[in-house]
């Protein structure tokens, strides 16, 4: 019987020989859950590049189809940090202010949004950083954290002064460093 890491590898080879072209999107959306479930985290770009130049609307499909269980869901939103595309940015902005949406995704297109289009993330997670709910605080806060610019370092500051919880604290002080 042939492994997960040996049919996966065969699947790859056969994206990457240019054969992208006679495989369905939904051939190659089960490659992405496959490669998903394999590596736990998202597949290495060029097997995103190999799924074709619809990769990003395969991902949002994956992302939307409620029958795949959501951990793999979660970690297909991590896959987006790879496409700036309109749709990527829209799904992410769309997924962080819907409360709809699981934390768990909400708080994987906070992070992933900041790796997509950096500094331009601050003022969509501000208002997140601010808010009533710890755990969308914390979320908002570690995302904001990689942003190492001087109007966060500024907003970080403020934050000291007004939040109480040890643990986002904390995460406050080591973006500062």
């Amino acid at each position: 019987m042939i492994g997960k890491r040996t049919l996966a590898a065969l699947l790859f080879m056969m994206l990457t020989a240019h054969s992208a072209k006679a495989l369905t999107s939904s051939d190659k959306l089960l490659l992405l859950i496959a490669a998903i479930e394999e590596n736990k985290t998202c597949p290495a770009l060029p097997f995103l590049k190999a799924l074709g130049s619809n990769a990003d609307s395969i991902i949002v499909r994956m992302i939307n189809e409620k029958s795949i269980p959501a951990w793999k869901r979660v970690t297909a939103v991590s896959c987006l940090r790879h496409y700036s595309s309109k749709k990527s940015k829209q799904i992410l902005s769309s997924m962080i202010s819907d409360p709809s949406w699981d934390d768990a995704f909400r708080h994987q297109a906070m992070d992933t949004i900041v790796d997509l289009i950096g500094e331009e993330a601050f003022y969509m997670l501000k208002k997140y950083a601010v808010g009533p709910n710890k755990t969308e605080r914390l979320a908002a806060i570690k995302a904001m954290a990689k942003i190492r610019t001087e109007r966060t370092g500024s907003f970080f500051r403020y934050l000291q002064t007004r939040e109480s919880d040890p643990e986002i604290l904390s995460i406050i002080n080591q973006g500062l460093r």
